[in-house]
């Protein structure tokens, strides 16, 4: 199931590391209304060291603006990352 807990302690990691970048966005763009854009996130992983990690966020990317998206406001989910870390 998709809302399952997260089985191992990598994953959990994984999700931390995204909530971290998401929260670091919105602390520096506080004139955004409180979102992450496209292209903030796109941005924060752009050059990643670690292509799993951009792989994810790509994911969660996709996952907040083609699956589940909000209807007031187009931003980067906390919802949808430990879907895009499964």
């Amino acid at each position: 199931p998709v809302f399952a807990p997260l089985e191992s302690s990598e994953m959990r990691d994984s999700v931390e590391k995204l909530e971290k970048a998401r929260v670091e966005i919105l602390e520096n763009m506080r004139n955004n209304g409180g979102r992450v854009s496209q292209v903030q996130w796109i941005l924060s992983f752009r050059d990643s060291d670690d292509s799993m990690e951009e792989h994810e966020a790509f994911l969660a990317m996709w996952l907040s603006h083609f699956v589940f998206p909000q209807k007031s406001r187009r931003s980067i989910s906390k919802i949808v990352l430990p879907i895009a870390v499964r």
